[in-house]
């Protein structure tokens, strides 16, 4: 469930199972910024790979057909399971949450700017959200930057990545006004 609160919209959680407790981890945080001369921005940001859980699901980078679409896809099957809550339903995926509050403020806010972020697991994280967002909703307008991103999916995805978002540029086909950058360490060994 997302509030408002000042600038803070939401947080964004995974839910991990520890000797039969569920524990409730963020994971990211969606955020808006009003601009008094032009429509507003929203901010989905996600952070980096920090517990043994989410190291697990770095390391299950077996491809597995994408959830979301419907075209063959394969992605990261840690990634994929992470954003969407995989089988486990321990509390609402960050998928589920960042989709319905997009879904509620399209009736009250139809143009805003939407800029998708994230390090890391983060950044896999951005990729596999944006996509969902861009593919599967009536917003063609996302904005991506992310940072230190691995590898998400295969020669598939990629192509579908590029026909709706773009890549290190913005994106000149008719299907949406996107644009996506990708900042990597040419010497980071991931």
């Amino acid at each position: 469930q997302c509030w408002y609160l000042n600038n803070f919209i939401c947080s964004l959680y995974t839910y991990e199972q520890i000797n039969k407790v569920t524990k409730k981890i963020p994971i990211g945080f969606i955020a808006k910024k009003d601009n008094l001369s032009s429509v507003p921005d929203f901010y989905i940001c996600w952070r980096g790979t920090i517990t043994g859980s989410e190291w697990v699901s770095d390391g299950d980078f077996y491809k597995t057909t994408c959830s979301f679409l419907k075209n063959g896809e394969k992605v990261h099957k840690g990634f994929q399971n992470v954003y969407t809550g995989g089988d486990d339903d321990l509390g609402d995926s960050p998928q589920k949450v960042v989709l319905d509050y997009l879904n509620s403020i399209n009736t009250t806010t139809p143009n805003y700017n939407l800029f998708v972020t994230g390090h890391s697991l983060g950044a896999a994280l951005a990729v596999l959200n944006i996509c969902d967002i861009v593919v599967n909703t009536p917003i063609k307008n996302a904005k991506m930057y992310n940072f230190a991103g691995p590898r998400v999916g295969n020669a598939a995805f990629a192509t579908t990545f590029e026909k709706y978002i773009g890549t290190n540029c913005c994106n000149t086909n008719s299907l949406s006004n996107c644009c996506s950058w990708r900042v990597v360490n040419i010497n980071d060994e991931v």
